[in-house]
């Protein structure tokens, strides 16, 4: 010690020695750990309060079909509907199919029938534990993708298309409206029997060989009075649009195979029918010749309609030999005549 300053005595702490490059390899694997292990908590499939895991899906097949009365080959006839009587040169049988689950569509497609009448089988993947709608439209069409009579693109509601057409047998067309579920242990397939919406008129004169060798019939002109027809058809209830206006629409009567020589067809319709129960038009006929000359009208008529049954009648409509009644027939080709 000199000049009595004062003595300063250090310390210094001694800490072991990590290697830097180490130490930062030891945090970054760490780091990744803790990531991975978020990772396979964020890749856990999350299960809803159905306890069904999100996402995860079944087959479901679909069997569509027209019940066999309706698919019978033989003789054109009034008395059948289209499926017996289109020329199937002309048209094809189109399948529009829709699978909703809570207001949202879950699968739609369309399919074609183009040599004759066959069923559609269509397996489809659904979400397990789920409740679905099967909705299914069958009509004709001349162009794959293009409505011809009915407007189809919301296919719970089907309205008319375009102008009115009677004696038109591409106007058949079927409806199927039902409710499934892919819930444990519910089936793996939905079989969907189509029918009508409609009703089918049809009036026959039986003293077309009555007229003078000179006259021919030609054509109908017809007219709904007092309301017209139903505009359109909800597939879930059945319920009916409000009436359109159908007023001298006019049409050449169509020969039937099964129509004997003192017979014609003079008018055949389609026409949206109430789900229960009967519902009724009034109809107005007039007859013409080949020449356009009117031959006979025959006076206004209520008419009874029923879904998917045959408003038929037959009788001496030309000459007044009696009075036109019109009564329901069984199902559309259960055959049977409804004599006046």
């Amino acid at each position: 010690m000199r000049g009595g300053g004062l003595l300063r005595i250090g310390f210094r702490k001694s800490f072991p020695y990590i290697n830097p490059i180490i130490y930062i390899g030891m945090k970054l694997n760490k780091f990744l750990m803790a990531v991975a292990a978020l990772a396979v908590v964020g890749c856990a499939e999350p299960k809803d309060k159905l306890g069904v895991q999100m996402g995860e899906s079944t087959n479901v097949e679909l069997s569509i079909e027209i019940p066999a009365i309706d698919t019978r080959a033989g003789a054109t006839s009034s008395a059948l509907g289209g499926l017996s009587n289109v020329d199937w040169s002309v048209y094809d049988l189109r399948y529009k199919v829709a699978v909703y689950q809570d207001e949202e569509v879950a699968f739609s497609d369309t399919f074609y029938a183009e040599e004759g009448y066959a069923g559609l089988t269509q397996s489809v993947s659904l979400t397990k534990g789920r409740d679905y709608e099967l909705y299914v439209w069958a009509d004709f069409v001349e162009t794959q993708g293009v409505d011809l009579h009915y407007t189809t693109d919301n296919i719970r509601n089907i309205s008319l298309k375009g102008s009115y057409a009677v004696n038109d047998e591409s106007r058949d067309a079927y409806a199927y409206y039902g409710t499934f579920s892919t819930a444990e242990g519910a089936q793996s397939s939905v079989n969907a029997v189509l029918t009508r919406p409609f009703a089918k008129l049809r009036v026959v004169t039986t003293d077309a060989d009555k007229l003078s060798f000179d006259k021919q019939i030609g054509s109908i002109v017809v007219s709904y009075i007092d309301g017209g027809v139903p505009s359109s058809y909800a597939l879930v209830d059945g319920s009916l649009g409000t009436d359109t206006t159908v007023s001298d629409v006019e049409a050449n009567v169509v020969a039937y195979a099964d129509d004997a020589a003192n017979e014609c067809t003079l008018l055949t319709d389609y026409i949206f029918a109430p789900t229960t129960g009967q519902g009724a038009v009034k109809v107005s006929l007039t007859v013409k010749d080949t020449d356009g000359n009117v031959i006979y009208t025959i006076p206004t008529k209520e008419l009874p309609v029923e879904k998917n049954k045959l408003t038929s009648g037959k009788g001496a409509a030309l000459t007044g030999g009696t009075t036109l009644n019109i009564s329901i027939d069984g199902t559309i080709g259960d055959g049977g005549t409804v004599n006046l």
